[in-house]
């Protein structure tokens, strides 16, 4: 008569006589088959009402493009409307232009000041002083390719603004724009 084994019974009869070495390795494969490494997670900083800074637990997942595209458009819009609601004039320019903005989300003009906002809407990155440095300079060409843009503004103060949600401003960037008051700020306006 054949005796049915079943497979318990044969890994058993096959280990058995492995040399002593063998086992720690079965062991690490049949966890590493079985490991699940959780969500990672880092600490992050945020600024409060109060401003104290707060740790904050953060996923670290990413968006694709296409979401990050959508958050900034949803970002710059909310702070189009928060102008308007201050009364300023504004012009959503990024919407407009698309990829052809030269670095100009809005305009927005109240009496003799103009504002060239640039809105960021980042999770994982930060404004550095080559990103500030940048936009001055793609702001400058837009104005240089745009003369009658030039005339129109003719008189009034301009400034580079950059909006953000939270504070991003690295300390270069933040020591950078406080060495050019007239020509940058920034401002943060939490989304809800």
């Amino acid at each position: 008569m054949i005796q049915q084994l079943d497979f318990s019974t044969i890994f058993l009869n096959l280990i058995t006589g492995l040399p002593w070495w063998v086992y720690p390795i079965l062991f690490i494969a049949v966890f590493l088959k079985n490991y699940k490494p959780k969500k990672k997670t880092k600490l992050k900083y945020e600024f409060k009402e109060n401003k104290k800074a707060v740790k904050v637990e953060k996923s670290t997942n990413t968006l694709s493009n296409e979401e990050k595209k959508i958050k900034g458009d949803e970002y710059e819009k909310f702070v189009a409307e928060h102008f308007r609601k201050e009364g300023y004039y504004v012009w959503e320019h990024g919407q407009e232009k698309g990829k052809q903005d030269g670095g100009i989300d809005l305009f927005i003009k109240k009496g003799k000041d103009t504002y060239f906002v640039q809105c960021k809407n980042w999770e994982n990155w930060k404004i550095n002083h080559d990103t500030v440095q940048a936009v001055q300079t793609k702001v400058r060409n837009y104005m240089t390719e745009n003369p009658n843009l030039t005339k129109l503004l003719n008189g009034n103060s301009k400034k580079i603004l950059y909006v953000m949600p939270k504070p991003l401003l690295t300390k270069s960037a933040y020591a950078y724009i406080k060495t050019q008051p007239e020509i940058l700020d920034f401002r943060i306006i939490p989304m809800p």
